[in-house]
């Protein structure tokens, strides 16, 4: 179970949401909120405080441009919902990396469409050579091909330099809260 970007945290709202989730047999419930967000509550409940969301965007005009190699494909892959498309990087027949972009069908007739990077994620040993550059811009191409202006993810305070390098800015810090049922 997961509670999005609630006003507050009070045991009005926690207690029964938690009895739901436990009747559901979720094995899980977590807390994405805005930093500011008091959560005296749910850690009294047991709620542990998780990783720290950095909200990032950046718009697609300008941002450097893919390059094609082998080892490198974007498509949509089976099993991912309609308007998302995944990155992956191999060597030699090796798994070293991927991402997903998802561009959600209301956001595409916007003003500004929108689309979100997620799970961008390079193995440890593959890090810092240049690999999760190449997928977010291959990512970042899609986008812009599907109609895109904006990208917008989450980022953690290791990945947030990429991004930077990637014209991102960091537009708010949220919290997570998680509780194992």
């Amino acid at each position: 179970m997961l509670a999005l970007f609630p006003e507050s945290l009070e045991p009005v709202g926690l207690r029964p949401a938690l009895a739901e989730a436990v009747r559901l047999g979720a094995a899980t419930a977590g807390i994405w909120s805005n930093a500011a967000v008091r959560a005296t509550e749910a850690l009294k409940l047991g709620f542990d405080v998780g990783w720290q969301p950095w909200w990032m965007a950046a718009p697609l005009s300008g941002f450097p441009a893919a390059e094609t190699s082998d080892g490198f494909s974007t498509e949509q892959a089976a099993g991912l919902p309609e308007g998302c498309w995944q990155a992956e990087a191999t060597q030699n027949g090796q798994w070293l990396g991927r991402g997903r972009v998802f561009l959600p069908a209301a956001t595409a007739t916007a003003t500004a469409p929108l689309a979100g990077i997620f799970d961008l994620l390079v193995l440890p040993e593959y890090q810092r050579q240049g690999l999760g550059g190449r997928l977010l811009r291959s990512l970042a191409q899609r986008a812009g091909q599907q109609g895109a202006q904006q990208l917008v993810l989450n980022s953690t305070p290791a990945g947030e330099r990429l991004y930077r390098a990637h014209g991102f800015e960091l537009i708010g810090r949220g919290r997570t809260y998680w509780l194992q049922l």
